[in-house]
């Protein structure tokens, strides 16, 4: 964004636009993901993202980007994430044995916290030595690596017997769970 404009609030934007979506999709994107099929949500929300980071890459190259486009293209993939994240972390339990539950959910974290802290600054090398529009391209070229990984997952098919639940009432549930939470949380310290 700084390289499209000199105004702190466009500059400020970006940070929205990344987050808004987690705000506005946290408790329906749960949902989502106890309804449909994981592996084809993770599928699909892994191509969004490919989509946008695709036409991010390309509109960098091409020096047709400007400030609304990128805050679209970055609400866009934040939106596919904050989609596909709850699923992510949903499938733990289908991919790692129950004793080692425990570890692999640190290791995720560990990872996560790590990318946060070293891809900036490996961004930054890309950017110095190759441009902008090749860390973009890098960035595309990522999300490819996790659909082929996910495409050849052979999920087992699971038949509930309980009837399909609806968006609307799979976040009321959630909502109430919350609530339940939040009440036990607070009646349970000490005076």
């Amino acid at each position: 964004m700084t390289s499209l404009t000199t105004s702190p609030m466009y500059v400020a934007l970006i940070q929205t636009a990344s987050a808004l979506s987690f705000f506005v999709l946290a408790l329906p994107a749960g949902s989502i993901g106890d309804i449909f099929d994981r592996r084809q949500l993770i599928l699909r929300t892994e191509s969004w993202m490919l989509g946008m980071a695709i036409v991010l890459a390309a509109t960098m190259i091409t020096h047709t980007m400007t400030s609304w486009l990128l805050l679209l293209l970055t609400f866009g993939l934040s939106a596919g994430d904050a989609i596909e994240a709850p699923t992510w972390r949903a499938i733990f339990p289908e991919l790692v044995p129950k004793e080692d539950l425990t570890p692999a959910l640190a290791l995720n974290g560990i990872e996560f916290n790590l990318a946060r802290a070293v891809g900036p600054g490996l961004a930054g090398l890309i950017i110095a030595v190759a441009g902008v529009g090749t860390a973009f391209v890098l960035n595309a070229l990522s999300f490819m690596g996790v659909i082929g990984v996910i495409a050849r997952w052979k999920r087992p098919a699971r038949k509930s017997q309980l009837p399909a639940e609806t968006l609307g009432g799979a976040t009321i549930a959630a909502l109430r769970a919350i609530r339940r939470t939040f009440r036990r949380c607070c009646s349970a310290r000490p005076a």
